[in-house]
């Protein structure tokens, strides 16, 4: 019963546009929007008329590696780009955390 539920949902969130599945992502049913962010990061969508403000917050509820799928496709749009920023302040927030200076790893690097 849960499959056929699930399959149902999937098959609605395939028709919608990009504009109208981004707004899916920010529904109150976990389910849906669970969903509906999968089926964004799969599509890659390259022109949205969305603002940034909504797709930051579509951003933040993905998960780590949909965001680095994001990063990785070679997809030239305003949500890929979000999304490496959204990655490089993780990645400045684990630096900070673990007192890595990323001078030093630079340096070393090149050495």
């Amino acid at each position: 019963m849960f499959n056929k539920t699930i399959l149902m949902l999937k098959n609605k969130l395939m028709i919608l546009s990009d504009n109208d599945l981004v707004y899916k992502c920010l529904d109150s049913n976990y389910l849906i929007s669970s969903l509906a962010r999968e089926e964004l990061v799969r599509r890659h969508p390259i022109s949205l008329d969305i603002e940034d403000t909504i797709l930051i917050s579509v951003i933040d509820k993905l998960s780590i590696e949909q965001i680095y799928e994001l990063v990785t496709s070679n997809v030239d749009s305003k949500l890929s780009s979000l999304a490496i920023l959204k990655l490089k302040k993780i990645f400045d927030y684990y630096d900070k955390v673990n007192g890595i200076d990323s001078q030093k790893d630079k340096i070393y690097l090149l050495k």
